[in-house]
């Protein structure tokens, strides 16, 4: 393939996995409202875009499954098939597969045909006498002008006791797929041309279609609306049936695994063709090629093995004969390339694009007079008191040119979240489904905005608290009915912007939280609590191996999955809180900085150091009295606003040496000392420190590898002398 090619073939892969979300919100919405025709027509579009696309870029199967399906949603469409939940399940598992079809594709792996899902699509679709080998259904009552269909299973076994039939051993089973459209008929590729021809080399042909004529008063003649899959038995091979097509992208051509027993004669021929080529030449070279040895696990599934496998078998050749052809040929060819990386892309708002480009607009005039200030200040000699004056004002054109750079680059980055909670429908649907619970989900604030990368590593946790939700809190209808609730659950996802942050609250009107087994579990796993009214006492449940399930299922009681939610909370700067009431549910909390990568930031000098405070967690800078700074047991504190702050030097927390010995503990005299009082999860705390800077703009990169261990480094940036700046996490200073 080609790399224009496979450039557009990685955008369809892209382009499938957005329709399979958009048409898999749109099928749980018609679950509500299956009499909707226009939520049936998407369904039916999304699936019948892949389809048809597919065929561009050789993707066989699954365009050939996506087909199948589309059968089924046609009859939807049709009128002849109410989408009931049974019918919105294999509709759901159909999304699944082909998800799953992609997925291997993307992993440059074949992927795998799901003949179960196919019959599946057929019976669903009211085919029931499909799984009858011989027996055609029957027209049904209002469905006139549908063609008669055939599982693809029935189709190959008819081929394969046509061909036993007619004794030849040395024809094969193809299945084609016609991809002809009205264009190419005015275009002069007649579909029907092509059909004469194959079935006149054929000695097993049957078509069967899934597609319906309209009624006379509707027909337009010179369109094509008949798209037959013909499973056929022939001596031709696949490249010949793709030549009486005369272009070969109009038919999708699969081989058929030839019937038990059967070899045919094509691969003795070739054996004999093989060992002539085996034949070294005067220089010791193999005259011809093998093909690259697949998996001795692949043989069994493609019905024949290499030929070089053949020859050693038969003793014509050694294993050393065998490698040393297959390192020739590899020497004489370029490496094949792995699969490509699968794109990463996000929509993007236009009008944030154009944006960027008024703003690219005004770097050109702010650099064009940089120019004309550097050569007048060339012609005069050196610098003036206007010269100055022009280049201070060009400076503050570049520093708000840059500022709203900076802005539009995180607000490139910005996605609304409402694209990560519509996901969890199909999540609340399966699993209460499975459980016999009804639950209502709800989102609300769903165009809040969120850091993309954010997004994705909030994806995870999410799904683990709304099933927890679904699993642990929603009670069965019968358990609700007896505590006198509603028989149907609730369960609300909600987000909204608290200054810079995002919080995102998962609420349920369930049994909510027993204190009392929490602290019983926590007791029995060696946890050291204090009693069931502990305030803190929840926590717990985020501890790895705490679970409140007494037996594991697929969906929870391992005991790993909120332990995932509070270490991915941590690695986003973000804090998790649970706030429950036994008989009425659970609300979870998720505190979450909206943006990652430039913050404003404190900077700070304590000792001989410089370091970096985010601002959004200072409350303020005061100064006190060294006299005020008080000795509390092992901690300090000062009078602050009504209330005991705890304060602690900065300088001692960093330096564990200095904090043993309990040097620099003391004040001297009356000095006054500057205190940064933070905000972290755990309350209030004041940082005593040497020297107050001013609060800047930084660019926070990770911590490197031989940091990543100390849990008071939120990151790293390099300030404008090249120097590096630590910055500080205070949610893990005290």
């Amino acid at each position: 393939m080609d790399t224009q090619k496979s450039i557009y073939r990685q955008q369809f892969l892209l382009e499938v996995r957005d329709i399979l979300d958009v048409v898999g919100d749109t099928v749980l919405k018609a679950e509500s409202d299956p009499t909707n025709p226009e939520l049936l027509n998407a369904i039916f579009r999304g699936v019948h875009t892949i389809k048809g696309s597919s065929a561009m870029f050789d993707l066989d199967s699954l365009g050939a499954f996506a087909h199948h399906l589309e059968g089924l949603l046609n009859s939807l469409r049709s009128g002849e098939l109410t989408l009931s939940t049974d019918v919105v399940d294999i509709i759901l598992k159909g999304l699944d597969a082909l998800g799953e079809m992609r997925a291997s594709i993307v992993r440059g792996e074949e992927p795998e045909s799901r003949a179960d899902l196919i019959t599946c699509f057929g019976l669903v679709a009211g085919n029931v006498a499909a799984a009858v080998p011989g027996h055609c259904p029957d027209a049904r009552p209002g469905n006139r002008h549908a063609l008669e269909i055939l599982t693809d299973q029935v189709a190959i076994d008819a081929a394969r006791d046509g061909i036993a039939g007619t004794g030849q051993a040395s024809s094969s089973l193809f299945s084609i797929e016609l991809r002809y459209a009205s264009d190419h008929l005015a275009n002069g590729f007649d579909p029907a041309v092509f059909l004469r021809n194959l079935r006149s080399s054929c000695s097993f042909y049957r078509a069967d279609s899934r597609d319906e004529v309209p009624e006379c008063c509707n027909l337009r003649p010179l369109d094509l609306y008949l798209r037959p899959v013909v499973t056929v038995a022939t001596t031709l091979s696949a490249e010949d049936i793709r030549e009486l097509a005369f272009d070969a992208s109009l038919v999708g051509v699969t081989e058929i695994e030839p019937p038990d027993g059967a070899v045919p004669e094509s691969i003795a021929s070739s054996v004999d063709q093989a060992r002539t080529r085996l034949e070294p030449d005067t220089d010791g070279r193999v005259s011809g090629g093998f093909a690259s040895q697949p998996d001795p696990a692949d043989w069994s599934r493609s019905g024949q093995k290499p030929l070089g496998r053949i020859l050693v078998e038969e003793r014509k050749i050694t294993e050393a004969d065998l490698d040393h052809a297959l390192a020739k040929q590899a020497s004489g060819r370029p490496a094949e390339a792995g699969a490509p990386a699968e794109l990463k892309v996000m929509r993007v708002d236009e009008a944030k694009i154009d944006g960027f480009t008024n703003m690219i607009g005004e770097l050109v005039i702010a650099k064009n007079a940089y120019d004309f200030l550097v050569g007048k200040l060339d012609a005069g000699g050196g610098p003036d008191a206007a010269g100055l004056k022009g280049l201070k004002d060009n400076l503050r054109l570049f520093s708000r040119i840059t500022g709203e750079l900076q802005r539009g680059v995180m607000a490139l980055r910005m996605v609304p979240i409402r694209g990560i909670f519509q996901k969890y429908s199909r999540v609340v649907r399966d699993i209460s489904r499975k459980q016999k619970k009804f639950i209502d989900f709800k989102i609300e604030g769903g165009e809040t905005e969120i850091d993309k990368k954010v997004a994705d590593l909030l994806s995870e946790p999410l799904i683990h608290m709304i099933r927890n939700s679904c699993d642990h809190g929603i009670e069965t209808p019968a358990a609700r009915a007896a505590a006198g609730k509603r028989e149907r659950g609730a369960l609300t996802l909600r987000a909204c912007r608290e200054g810079s942050n995002l919080i995102v609250k998962i609420s349920d009107d369930g049994c909510g939280i027993d204190r009392c087994r929490v602290y019983e579990k926590a007791v029995h796993l060696g946890i050291p609590v204090g009693s069931p009214e502990e305030e803190n006492l929840l926590d717990v449940i985020f501890l790895p191996g705490f679970s409140m399930k007494d037996a594991v299922s697929d969906i929870s009681g391992r005991g790993v999955g909120m332990d995932v939610v509070k270490s991915t909370l941590a690695t986003l700067g973000g804090t998790v809180h649970v706030a429950s009431t036994q008989g009425k549910g659970t609300t979870f909390t998720l505190d979450i900085p909206m943006s990652m990568g430039v913050s404003v930031a404190l900077r700070v000098v304590a000792g001989a150091q410089q370091y970096a405070l985010p601002i959004e967690n200072v409350l303020e800078t005061v100064k006190v009295s060294a006299g005020d700074v008080h000795d509390f047991g092992s901690s300090q504190g000062i009078h602050y606003r009504g209330e005991i702050l705890p304060v602690a030097r900065l300088e001692q927390l960093l330096d564990h040496k200095k904090a043993l010995s309990g040097a620099a503990r003391g004040f001297v005299g009356e000095e006054e000392l500057p205190v940064v009082v933070l905000a972290s999860a755990k309350g209030k705390y004041g940082l005593i420190i040497d020297q107050l800077l001013r609060n800047c703009e930084i660019a926070i990169k990770p911590v490197p590898d031989a940091l990543a261990a100390i849990a008071f480094l939120g990151g790293v940036t390099i300030l404008g002398d090249g120097r590096v700046l630590l910055v500080l996490n205070p949610e893990h200073l005290i």
